[in-house]
């Protein structure tokens, strides 16, 4: 039960971070599509969203791979 409640547990984290995730690339919308030329065009608020954008990305992969995927693999009986 312990490891169901991780598992519970990690998979709200993910959904809040990907809903976090959402609203920065909401707020980011009209400078989509960002290429290297038009970086230095954003408004510093502009930049610290992509900024964490990039954390939220990362910090949802990490979560799926180190965690949630790992939970899975031992609940389903996987080495």
């Amino acid at each position: 039960m312990e490891k169901q409640k991780r598992l519970e547990f990690y998979l709200q984290t993910t959904q809040n971070s990907l809903n976090d995730l959402k609203n920065y690339i909401e707020k980011i919308g009209m400078f989509l599509p960002i290429d290297y030329k038009h970086y230095d065009d954003l408004i510093t608020h502009s930049k610290e969203t992509l900024d964490a954008i990039a954390f939220r990305f990362n910090k949802i992969q990490s979560t799926l791979g180190e965690k949630i995927f790992k939970l899975f693999l031992i609940e389903t009986g996987y080495d």
